[in-house]
C-alpha cells in the first residue's frame, strides 16, 4: 500500500480507499511520510461512501460539486483568492483501518 500511496502522491493521482467499517473514500492524496513509517494516510476527498453487501462501491458523497460551488462563490466575492481551502476537507485515516487501496480512475469504474 505504501508503494501505491507514494506513486500516487507524486503523479497527483486519485486513489480509492476502503476502511474496516465499509467506508469508501476517493481522493487525492495529500503527504508523504518517510519510507516505512506511512501510519497515516491523508486524502483530499473526491468521492465517499460505502461498500453494499454484495462489495459494491455506493458513492453517498461527491465532494468535487461542493468544490466547484465554493470556488464560484469565492471568485465572485474574492477575486484575489479563489482557492478551496483544502485544509478544511482533509481526511486522515489510520493504515491499519485500511483493507483494501487501489488506483482510482472515473470513466474505468463507470463502466462496471
Amino acid at each position: 500500500m505504501e508503494k501505491l500511496y507514494l506513486q500516487a502522491v507524486r503523479n497527483r493521482e486519485l486513489i480509492s480507499l476502503t476502511l474496516e467499517n465499509g467506508k469508501v473514500y476517493v481522493g487525492i492524496p495529500m503527504s508523504i511520510a518517510s519510507p516505512g513509517k506511512l501510519s497515516y494516510i491523508t486524502i483530499f476527498p473526491m468521492l465517499s461512501g460505502y461498500r453494499t453487501e454484495q462489495h459494491e462501491i455506493e458513492f453517498t458523497t461527491e465532494y468535487i460539486k461542493v468544490y466547484e460551488e465554493l470556488l464560484n462563490e469565492k471568485a465572485r466575492t474574492d477575486e484575489h483568492n479563489p482557492m478551496v481551502e483544502e485544509a478544511k476537507f482533509l481526511v486522515v485515516m489510520p493504515t491499519n483501518k485500511v483493507v483494501s487501496a487501489n488506483q482510482f480512475d472515473i470513466d474505468i469504474f463507470e463502466k462496471f
